[in-house]
């Protein structure tokens, strides 16, 4: 998991909880989302999208979610 830590530490902690603000996520969620799929901002959004609202913990609806 070193890669991980590698991938963290070039991923700033107010640049995802920025994301994690801006999309209705908790910063840990995000970092799971990241750790899971990527840096990249359209696959974690997607990601995001993908979970079902009580996953989301902050009750926001992700960016472009259809109600």
């Amino acid at each position: 998991m070193a890669g991980d830590r590698r991938r963290q530490h070039d991923i700033h902690d107010h640049q995802v909880e920025y994301f994690a603000s801006e999309n209705g996520l908790t910063p840990d969620l995000t970092w799971e989302l990241i750790l899971k799929h990527g840096n990249s901002r359209k696959a974690v959004i997607e990601a995001a999208q993908g979970l079902k609202g009580d996953d989301r913990q902050q009750g926001r609806p992700a960016p472009h979610a259809e109600h």
